[in-house]
């Protein structure tokens, strides 16, 4: 996997910078690269790409929001899930049955847990503090 586009470490991470002065504004798109063929594979738009536990599937962020798409592009990217303002901190639980994430809404956020399309997301004792760096135990289910 890999990302082109974007500035990694800088002061807003989501703009796209354009040091090529293009008229279009660049991209940041989300590549697979194949095993066997060592060719690259667009994926989406999008950035901070985390790998399923079983190497089907990624899960990233495009506009804010939580996406997945299967590693081998074989189905169009989807969203995830709808979380007010900005998602992020995308981590897979160890047996990848689920996702716990951040929901950053400004002077607040919460840790959040989405299970599967049927399921409500979870949110984690949401208070109004700045709940961050979600991590899951190696012995959660």
């Amino acid at each position: 996997m890999y990302v082109r586009g974007g500035d990694h470490g800088d002061f807003d991470e989501t703009i796209p910078r354009n040091p090529a002065s293009l008229t279009e504004a660049p991209k940041i798109q989300i590549f697979s690269i194949s095993p066997f063929t060592g060719k690259s594979l667009l994926l989406s738009d999008g950035d901070r790409p985390v790998i399923s536990p079983d190497s089907k599937q990624v899960v990233f962020i495009k506009n804010n929001q939580a996406w997945i798409v299967p590693i081998d592009g074989s189905k169009p990217a989807k969203a995830l899930f709808y979380a007010k303002r900005r998602t992020g901190s995308l981590q897979y639980s160890p047996d990848g049955s689920q996702i716990s994430f951040v929901s950053s809404r400004g002077d607040h956020s919460f840790i959040g847990i989405y299970k599967n399309d049927g399921t409500p997301v979870q949110y984690l004792t949401p208070t109004f503090a700045t709940d961050q760096s979600p991590c899951w135990s190696p012995m959660a289910k």
